[in-house]
Order: C-alpha cells, then sequence, then structure tokens
C-alpha cells in the first residue's frame, strides 16, 4: 500500500487529490500520462516518471493514478512543474458555476 505524503495538489485547472480506488478497476502503466488537454493553447498536463505509472479511469470519469519509488511529476509549458510522492491519487478538472449554464469545467 503506497502512502500519500500530501494532502492534494493543483496545476491550472487539474487539481489532484490521495484517493482509494473501487475494486474492479483495470489499471495500464505508462511512464507519461495525459492529465488533462488544453482545450485554448493545445498544451497538456502530463503525468511523467521515470517508473512506470498505473492509471485508470474509474466508472465517474476521474483518472486514478498509482505512483511507485521515486514519486512522478505534473508539467505544463504555461505552469510550474508540481512534483507527487509515491501514493494513490485520484485526477479531476476543476469546476466552476455560472448562473447562464450552471457548473462548467475550467477551460485552461
Amino acid at each position: 500500500m503506497y502512502q500519500n505524503k500530501v494532502q492534494c495538489a493543483r496545476q491550472g485547472d487539474v487539481y489532484i487529490r490521495p484517493a482509494v480506488f473501487a475494486l474492479g478497476l483495470k489499471f495500464a502503466k505508462s511512464k507519461r500520462v495525459t492529465l488533462a488537454l488544453g482545450e485554448r493553447t493545445g498544451h497538456a498536463h502530463v503525468l511523467e516518471a521515470d517508473t512506470e505509472v498505473e492509471f485508470a479511469t474509474a466508472p465517474d470519469g476521474r483518472l486514478n493514478l498509482k505512483i511507485g519509488e521515486g514519486g512522478a511529476r505534473v508539467v505544463h509549458e504555461e505552469h510550474g512543474t508540481v512534483t507527487l510522492p509515491a501514493g494513490e491519487y485520484a485526477v479531476s478538472q476543476q469546476r466552476e458555476y455560472d448562473p447562464a449554464t450552471e457548473a462548467r469545467a475550467v477551460i485552461d
């Protein structure tokens, strides 16, 4: 079991928090995982690691990550790098409320 050493992290419109996963998720592995694509600029929030990270999309649409020893970095062309220690995380996009359209995703 991984132990999280941070409460949560944010980079632009991407919110990353410690998580406990539902049973039955099927995880894939990669050293590079796109967390969110920028709708306006074409830039992406990307998780990079020296060792493979496990990732899966939950039924609610959130991306789940299992980051092993050595941690990982979240990079983006317009934001500072965020370093995540080993742990289990859920990734979601920030939402905002607009009275005309109600809740919507924040566009980075």
